[in-house]
């Protein structure tokens, strides 16, 4: 019982956090008002070049976040789908599970020239058995969209 109250709460704080550094990159980067608003509603914002659209509509993509979310206790707070070289590959943009990281990190959330290099969790779409991994992306917007930058 202790665990499962443990785990919402995390969830709790995670989702506050979350909801900071949203603010965050909307002030930088001038993005969607709907972003922050769907995230409120339980609704997880991707974009595929400078479209944005909610996970829910595709349920592969709910399914991989929602298992890396479990598997390493972590939240998701937006996800960027993109293509490099041959691949199809999709960042995860989340808050990890140790609260005392946080402030640091959205403080080293500054954006120089309209860039920023986050580290994320990247998914290979095409062959996730091939690469899976953290990595850096260099990110900025589009039509009050984040995208990655090459």
């Amino acid at each position: 019982m202790v665990k499962e109250e443990e785990k919402i709460n995390l969830r709790k704080l995670q989702k506050e956090e979350a909801v900071k550094r949203i603010k965050k990159l909307t002030k930088s980067f001038d993005l969607s008002p709907n972003i922050l608003k769907d995230f409120k509603r339980n609704k997880l914002s991707c974009t595929i070049g400078d479209y944005i659209f909610n996970i829910g509509f595709n349920s592969k993509i709910e399914e991989i976040i929602k298992k890396y979310e479990n598997e390493n206790n972590e939240l998701v707070y937006y996800c960027i789908i993109y293509q490099r070289q041959n691949r199809v590959e999709m960042a995860l943009l989340s808050i990890g599970s140790n609260a005392e990281d946080w402030e640091i990190e959205r403080e080293y959330m500054v954006s120089t020239r309209g860039l920023l290099r986050l580290n994320t969790y990247i998914y290979d779409l095409l062959l996730p058995s091939f690469k899976t991994y953290y990595g850096d992306i260099t990110i900025s917007s589009i039509d009050g969209a984040l995208v990655k930058v090459d």
